[in-house]
């Protein structure tokens, strides 16, 4: 007989009954609330939208009233933005001993056989199905479901494998049951950190006055306001804008993002508690900005906003639900803002699994978040309104790429992460792994001929694929573009301050060997390059740009620190839930980080040359310009040898960024951090060998014993005394031997004159000692 599934389930086919079955349980409490009224205002100037899209405004009405208002402070009326995707941490204990493993939520507690499919696939599909219960918080129903749920997965994924789920506490197989537990907490905190991030663009994508972000905040709250409608399309004009809005539909994508691997037949969920969840975490992004400051709210858990989740599953998103193909419309609006990670590099995830962090952001900065275990983590500031950071990496370049000595911790090469503290592990401890964004750039360079747009005071403005560039003096060592050089490599910006791109470029003047006539030189050859003649009147003819892509690609993971101070990136392209590297930051980083040391100048350049060392070791065939060598002057490198060194030296001058270093606000830089949590390895002492070595090792032994057993024997005579056992006495053995065999003849005893010629059955030679010459001679 089939099993009977309560009311509020969605159908779904035969082999999702075979995989997810669980007997029909009575609703939980959750379930069964009756939903409080619905404070229901029209609005007129939509009622022809209403009939279009089939959705009254009850539909869309928003209870602002069970929304958890939020206590107000005295605040500066200068505005500031600051993101703070949770609620200031509790300081964190240290354990005395080190977690059991029977208590231990680390990634490395897996089975093994599950180990690979966590992430890919079991927990992508219990996202999916939780996501479209109504209430996503209550992961039992009172009847132990979500370990049925978990076994049913697990069996269909591995059938061979026979794997038992079983809840904490119990001689389970690993601690599946658990850590599957702790990453449904995850992804529901990960709805409030993206919808943070989505609303905070809004709120800073121009400059606002605390009353203007109030007037904001206020009309997207609205029952119709931009909060949860979607704008008109003109090509679709009957198409639905009921939760619609781009920020509700990015935080959803968020979701359909985590889902992707699940082993539930597509379309097969509509997510109906995601999209509630999505909901309510923009609802209380846009609250927090309702004072016209940002104000932090409490956790996004059940205590605080599951029984508005509840409310929209049951009550607003039901007209919906009975509309199962505008839902899927929407689900398709959203999956257009998702992210395909099928390319990332995927590597086998050693240890650790997401924790608990903050991120903080202010404009004009560019902030990261990174974490240690059971330490300080860094806030990581770029702040270009000063040159401090920039410095900084010029600093850090030159002394990585020019002296050779290694500053902090080793970066995996073409890879921003975030620094735990310097001074990590300590001694005699182990590798530590933290969860944080990670991203992936490589640098493609090409060369650009570029125009002439126009002055920008005294410096020129270049145009280059429609994009405008000046040269980046952010250190001030160079007041304009001298005008009689003959060799320049600078840095260029963007005029467009604005412009969030992670592009950069390099200004290089030269000649080449058709204009190196007259006695004129020039430092640069530019033969064969792309070039621009005359395009300033400068001494130097050709202007060629070098513009370089570094392709960053941000996606979640963890990082490993190893003992040797070396960092990897254990494992990339997972959801970004941490949230902690913003792709607005790693564009800045990506497109400023050179800007120092490429155009801090040093002491040997004059007017005639504006190179640094590192510019030279970084760009040109030959950093030591020999003259000799190169006549004509000394040409840069191939594409590829630059490319290269391109992601070398940024990675020397990301670090100037990725260990928290702040020096806003006050006279001595500091380090800002936040207390979060990761795994730690501790090293012990074992004896380990194999079996073919054990076999190697006995056979050795036992040759040894014989040998040792051999020279203490030594060779007897017939009256049972013993001689020692060297060259002579095995000689004579060897002799005797011979005799006895009838090989030989031999006279009679030793001092005989008369004896038998041939020794009898009972005879036995008598032994000389033979002096140390004699043994030489016999051997």
């Amino acid at each position: 007989m089939a099993r009977q599934f309560p009311p509020s389930s969605q159908p779904i086919s035969d082999w999702k009954l075979d995989l997810l079955i669980s007997p029909e349980a009575p609703k939980s409490n959750a379930v069964q609330r009756k939903p409080k009224p619905v404070s229901l205002k029209r609005s007129a100037s939509y009622d022809s939208i209403e009939e279009i899209a089939g959705f009254k405004d009850e539909d869309v009405a928003i209870k602002r009233e069970s929304v958890v208002k939020l206590e107000r402070g005295h605040r500066a009326q200068i505005v500031s933005v600051v993101v703070d995707d949770e609620p200031k941490p509790k300081p964190p204990r240290k354990p005395k001993t080190p977690a059991k493993p029977t208590k231990t939520l680390a990634f490395s507690a897996l089975p093994a056989d599950v180990q690979p499919i966590y992430r890919t696939k079991l927990l992508t599909t219990l996202i999916e199905y939780y996501g479209g219960e109504k209430d996503p918080f209550d992961l039992d129903h009172s009847m132990d479901l979500f370990q049925t749920v978990t076994q049913h997965t697990v069996n269909k994924i591995l059938p061979e494998k026979h794997i038992e789920i079983v809840k904490s506490g119990k001689p389970d197989n690993g601690r599946t049951y658990a850590i599957a537990r702790q990453g449904m907490s995850e992804w529901r905190r990960g709805f409030h950190i993206t919808a943070n991030k989505v609303i905070k663009e809004r709120i800073t994508d121009s400059s606002r006055t605390i009353a203007e972000i109030k007037k904001l905040v206020a009309e997207a709250l609205e029952d119709d306001g931009e909060a949860y409608w979607g704008e008109w399309d003109r090509n679709d004009p009957d198409a639905s804008r009921a939760w619609c809005s781009k920020y509700i539909l990015k935080t959803l994508a968020y979701h359909i993002q985590a889902t992707k691997g699940s082993i539930l037949q597509k379309n097969s969920i509509l997510p109906l508690g995601a999209l509630a969840l999505s909901i309510i975490a923009v609802q209380r992004a846009f609250l927090m900005y309702e004072s016209g400051v940002f104000v932090p709210t409490d956790e996004f858990s059940d205590e605080n906003v599951g029984d508005l989740t509840r409310e929209y599953a049951a009550v607003n998103l039901q007209r919906l639900m009975d509309k199962p193909s505008r839902f899927r419309a929407l689900v398709a609006k959203a999956s257009a803002y998702t992210t395909d990670s099928s390319s990332q590099n995927r590597r086998k995830r050693k240890a650790g699994e997401g924790v608990k962090i903050r991120a903080n952001h202010q404009p004009g900065h560019s902030s990261l978040l990174t974490q240690s275990a059971s330490h300080r983590s860094p806030i990581i500031h770029g702040d270009f309104r000063t040159y401090d950071t920039i410095e900084r990496a010029w600093l850090i370049t030159r002394l990585e790429q020019v002296e050779k000595s290694r500053y902090g911790y080793e970066n995996p090469k073409g890879w921003i992460v975030g620094w735990p503290p310097l001074g990590l592990p300590s001694n005699g401890s182990g590798a530590i792994e933290y969860p944080s964004d990670v991203v992936q750039y490589e640098f493609a360079c090409q060369w650009e001929v570029p125009t002439l747009a126009e002055l920008f005071g005294a410096a020129p403005i270049y145009t280059v694929n429609n994009i405008n560039w000046t040269v980046g003096d952010e250190l001030g060592s160079i007041s304009n573009l001298p005008a009689t050089t003959h060799g320049t490599i600078l840095p260029l910006a963007q005029t467009d301050f604005q412009a969030n791109s992670s592009l950069s470029a390099y200004i290089i003047q030269g000649g080449n060997q058709s204009l190196m006539v007259h006695g004129s030189y020039y430092f640069l050859d530019l033969t064969g390059i792309p070039s621009a003649y005359n395009l300033t009147n400068s001494t130097t003819p050709l202007t060629t740009i070098l513009l370089c892509d570094p392709k960053p690609s941000v996606s979640g993971g963890p990082v490993r620190l190893d003992v040797d101070n070396t960092l990897t990136v254990a494992q990339s392209g997972l959801p970004s839930t941490v949230g902690n590297i913003p792709i607005s930051a790693a564009n800045v980083i990506l497109s400023s980080g050179l800007l120092g040391p490429v155009s801090e100048q040093e002491p040997q350049n004059t007017a005639k040359m504006i190179i640094n060392y590192i510019c030279e070791l970084l760009f040109l065939v030959d950093p030591s310009f020999n003259l000799t060598n190169y006549p004509m002057g000394v040409p840069p490198l191939d594409i590829e040898s630059i490319n290269n060194n391109m992601d070398i030296f940024f990675g020397s001058a990301s670090k100037a960024y990725t260990d928290g270093y702040d020096s806003t606000g006050s006279a001595i830089p500091t380090f800002t951090t936040v207390s979060v949590e990761a795994e730690q390895e501790e090293p012990r002492l074992a004896f380990a060998s194999s079996k073919p070595l054990f076999i190697v090792y006995a056979s050795f032994m036992g040759v040894a014993t014989i040998l040792a057993l051999l020279l203490g024997m030594g060779v007897g005579d017939g009256e049972r005394k013993r001689e020692p056992f060297t060259l002579g006495t095995v000689a004579w053995a060897v002799q005797v031997r011979r005799v006895l065999d009838g090989d030989e003849k031999v006279g009679a005893n030793a001092g005989s004159s008369t004896g038998p010629e041939y020794p009898s059955a009972s005879y036995r030679p008598t032994y000389q000692r033979v002096s140390l010459a004699e043994e030489s001679e016999l051997a």
